[in-house]
C-alpha cells in the first residue's frame, strides 16, 4: 500500500495526535537478541528509520538519515561484525519540546560512550522550560540490546 493511501486513511483526530517512536530490540534482531543474530534475517533497524521519520540527531549531519552502515555488506561478503552493521544510533536520537515538556528517544542498542554528547546537547536544548516541567526518556530494551540476555528492561522514563 502507497504511504499516501495510508495516511489519506487516518482521521485528522488520529493525524493530529502526538506520536514518537524508536526502535526496539526486535526491529534490530527478529529473534530479540544480538546473541541469535542472523545476517539474512535481522535487518539492524536499517528499515526502520524510514517507516517514519522524524527530525533525528543525524540530520544535523546528514540529511536526513546517516546512511553510512550497508545493511547488506556481509552478504556481499565484506567482514563486518554484528554491531557494526546496526544502523546508526543519530537515526533515532529524537528531542522534541512540546510547552513544558522534553521529550527524547533513543536506541537501546547503542552504548551509552556514543550516544553521551547528544544527551548533553538534549539536556542544555531542554533546559529553562519552567520550574514545572517534565521529561520523557522513550527507549526499548536496552539491556537486551546491550548483549545481556538474561534481562529485558523497558527504560520508558518520565521525570
Amino acid at each position: 500500500m502507497p504511504t499516501s493511501l495510508f495516511f489519506n486513511k487516518l482521521s485528522l483526530d488520529t493525524k493530529t495526535k502526538l506520536f514518537f517512536s524508536v526502535p526496539g530490540n526486535h526491529d534490530y534482531w527478529l529473534s530479540g537478541t544480538p546473541q541469535r543474530y542472523d545476517v539474512e534475517k535481522d535487518q539492524q533497524a536499517n528499515g526502520f528509520m524510514q517507516y517514519y521519520g522524524q527530525d533525528a540527531y543525524a540530520s544535523l549531519i546528514t540529511f536526513p538519515y546517516d546512511y553510512s552502515v550497508d545493511p547488506d555488506a556481509q552478504a556481499k561478503g565484506q567482514e563486518i561484525t554484528e554491531p557494526a552493521r546496526r544502523a546508526k544510533w543519530s537515526n533515532f536520537h529524537i528531542v522534541q519540546k512540546i510547552g513544558n515538556v522534553g521529550v527524547v528517544g533513543f536506541s537501546g542498542a547503542a552504548p551509552w560512550e556514543e550516544q553521551q554528547v547528544a544527551f548533553n546537547e538534549a539536556c542544555n536544548a531542554l533546559n529553562g522550560s519552567g520550574k514545572d516541567h517534565s521529561l520523557h526518556l522513550i527507549s526499548c530494551n536496552d539491556t537486551a540490546c546491550l548483549d545481556n540476555d538474561d534481562e529485558y528492561t523497558d527504560t520508558t522514563t518520565f521525570i
